[in-house]
């Protein structure tokens, strides 16, 4: 993953996970805190208990997993998509990323007109922390070149 796209998913962006059950019938969660391994091939990300219990089962089953990464202010999007490697609980230090990231998301969705009141009430934790091997990157910002494979600018 190149530098731009690391400052942009670690931005405070919005995160959605998708999974799938053996059925192939869907599954999504918001997802939060997201943390990228130095090699910059698996990242991190924290989805909540109870809203989450769906997609790490699911994960558990299969391990297939693809995260959507959205700026609100400008609908800059990507996918990345991948294999789930680990699952642990959240621990105290992932609750310091956790409202580092928090705080991030919820401006953004301010600068948006989204009202702080609202958003703090977004359930981060405590959660299960999901390390993804990173297979592939893909645009999803609306517009022509959505579903490409991403290009560093």
């Amino acid at each position: 993953m190149p530098k731009d796209l690391v400052e942009l998913l670690t931005s405070g962006v919005s995160i959605l996970v998708a999974t799938r059950d053996t059925q192939r019938l869907p599954e999504a969660v918001r997802a939060f805190a997201p943390v990228i391994a130095p090699d910059r091939r698996h990242l991190a990300i924290i989805v909540p208990s109870g809203p989450g219990d769906r997609t790490i089962a699911n994960l558990k089953d299969n391990g297939r997993i693809a995260v959507a990464f959205s700026r609100a202010i400008d609908d800059l999007s990507v996918q990345v998509k991948g294999t789930s490697t680990d699952l642990r609980p959240t621990t105290d230090v992932d609750r310091t990323i956790v409202d580092r990231y928090h705080a991030a998301y919820i401006e953004g969705l301010y600068l948006i007109g989204m009202p702080r009141s609202l958003t703090s009430r977004f359930r981060c934790f405590p959660g299960t922390v999901v390390t993804v091997e990173v297979e592939g990157v893909f645009n999803q910002t609306p517009g022509p070149g959505a579903g490409k494979p991403f290009e560093a600018r």
